[in-house]
């Protein structure tokens, strides 16, 4: 059987439904996704419909989905050579999934609509989205909304390297359907070209695998604590899955943390 995966790594995903959620009869809006593009180039996504949204379910799927559609599209024949280069593959990669996540959202609504009085529109696909294109050792990012990303170095352990907002100050939440994501929507390069693994968490993940700490300027900012080396470290073993990985998010210390849907893609080099 061909290894799934792209040389020298293990990706393994997993999302439970929040309790709170669960006690509404409420259906898991998050997603996520790991697909190769290439042999060594790979996209890794999660994204988290808004409970506010009918649809958001359908909204996180096509989200996960234009990432990896419009990182297709974008991926040059030659692998660029400097960072700044992958700054602007970044950036294409962005406008492009954007663009993408519209039309798949405008299309599902649209055949919603028909022949119904009471028509879908987009907004009822409310999500936010994080993903990354893996090109080691480069790892181009884009984000909207609250889901977060940790590498982990050995053996200096875990790094937050793109931070939710501090809960305090989110005010209202950017989804990929509002307009201030087609020119605010954020994207970059993970600097971090040694690492030996990557984590995307949906924001139900916040309360149970972060820490809060006081920064330099007297201000609160998230850390990614040492425990959450446990996450990489297992995901080396070829007979952990996806389905221990479900189990870990869905025990009662996790749920006790938060009640909202909780979602990761863990990939770790081997």
């Amino acid at each position: 059987m061909t290894d799934p995966f792209p040389p020298h790594w293990r990706i393994v995903g997993a999302s439970v439904p929040g309790s709170r959620h669960a006690a509404v009869a409420q259906v898991n809006q998050d997603s996520w996704l790991y697909r190769q593009v290439t042999d060594e180039t790979f996209v890794l996504a999660v994204a988290d419909g808004a409970g506010s949204r009918p649809r958001s379910a359908v909204g996180s799927r096509l989200a996960v989905e234009a990432a990896f559609a419009s990182a297709c599209a974008v991926l040059p024949l030659r692998a660029p050579e400097q960072r700044q280069d992958y700054v602007e593959l970044a950036g294409r990669w962005a406008s492009g999934c954007r663009t993408a996540f519209t039309r798949a959202t405008e299309a599902t609504a649209g055949a919603l609509s028909a022949g119904h009085r009471d028509g879908a529109t987009s907004d009822d696909f409310a999500t936010t989205l994080l993903a990354v294109l893996a090109m080691p050792p480069w790892y181009c990012y884009l984000t909207v909304g609250d889901c977060f990303a940790v590498v982990y170095r050995r053996p200096d352990g875990p790094r937050l390297v793109v931070p939710p907002l501090m809960t305090g100050s989110r005010g209202v939440t950017r989804f990929l359907t509002t307009p201030e994501s087609a020119t605010k929507m954020s994207f970059g390069v993970i600097d971090e070209p040694s690492l030996s693994g990557l984590a995307l968490c949906s924001d139900g993940l916040i309360e149970a695998t972060l820490d809060v700490a006081r920064s330099a300027d007297g201000g609160l900012c998230y850390l990614a604590p040492a425990d959450f080396s446990g996450f990489f470290e297992a995901g080396i073993d070829i007979d952990w899955t996806g389905t221990d990985l479900a189990a870990g998010l869905a025990s009662p210390e996790y749920a006790a943390a938060s009640g909202d849907d909780m979602t990761m893609v863990l990939a770790v080099r081997r």
